[in-house]
């Protein structure tokens, strides 16, 4: 006669069950997070992705020019540019300048020709948000030299350009901080000597 299954097989089943549920719950449940993590640092990563863009775009406009002067510090940085189309003759002399906001947690971008007046930092597009922190650094190469050059918290020479620009900025997420760096290279030249003031030239 075929009897049945006792309380403790009864119950060592149930436990080993329950047990094997547990660990796949578990293992659900971080793939889950880890998808949700991926999927805020990619927007994190796109959000910042069009403002850094249109960084990149100013600093390869870059134009030499006596009376305006790159200025470079850890938090923010204006330099002389051509504000106009590309390649058309109708480009005039001006500043970009951009600037980290730690109360907003933003980097501004203000743009100005140079007959205007110089804005209030307050002013301009944002063009990154949820900014933790952010870095400017300047890359100073040795005369004569390609390599072994320096990056520089602060740019001080007024009658030369750096050779790169570096930010490293921390975005600030749902599920944590977000790094990421990009360094932007200047391929302007060092102002000539005959430069009449408010002409920008290009390299």
């Amino acid at each position: 006669m075929r009897r049945g299954f006792t309380l403790v097989e009864v119950l060592l089943v149930t436990a080993i069950l329950a047990l094997a549920v547990g660990a796949l719950a578990a293992t659900l449940g971080a793939g889950i997070r880890a998808l949700d993590t991926a999927r805020f640092f990619q927007a994190a990563e796109c959000g910042s992705l069009a403002g850094l863009e249109k960084m990149e775009q100013d600093f390869s406009r870059v134009s030499p020019c006596r009376t305006l002067q790159f200025k470079g510090r850890m938090m923010s940085v204006s330099f002389p540019v051509a504000i106009g189309v590309p390649e058309s003759a109708d480009r005039t002399p001006g500043t970009a300048r951009y600037a980290f906001d730690p109360v907003e947690k933003s980097i501004r971008r203000q743009v100005w020709s140079f007959t205007a007046l110089e804005p209030a930092d307050a002013g301009g597009e944002t063009v990154v948000e949820r900014a933790v922190s952010c870095s400017f650094s300047y890359y100073k190469r040795p005369q004569g030299r390609s390599v072994g050059g320096t990056w520089l918290n602060e740019w001080t020479d007024g009658t030369n350009l750096p050779d790169g620009v570096r930010l490293d900025l921390q975005l600030e997420r749902n599920t944590g901080i977000l790094r990421t760096r990009r360094t932007f290279l200047l391929f302007a030249a060092v102002p000539p000597a005959e430069n009449s003031a408010g002409e920008g030239s290009r390299p």
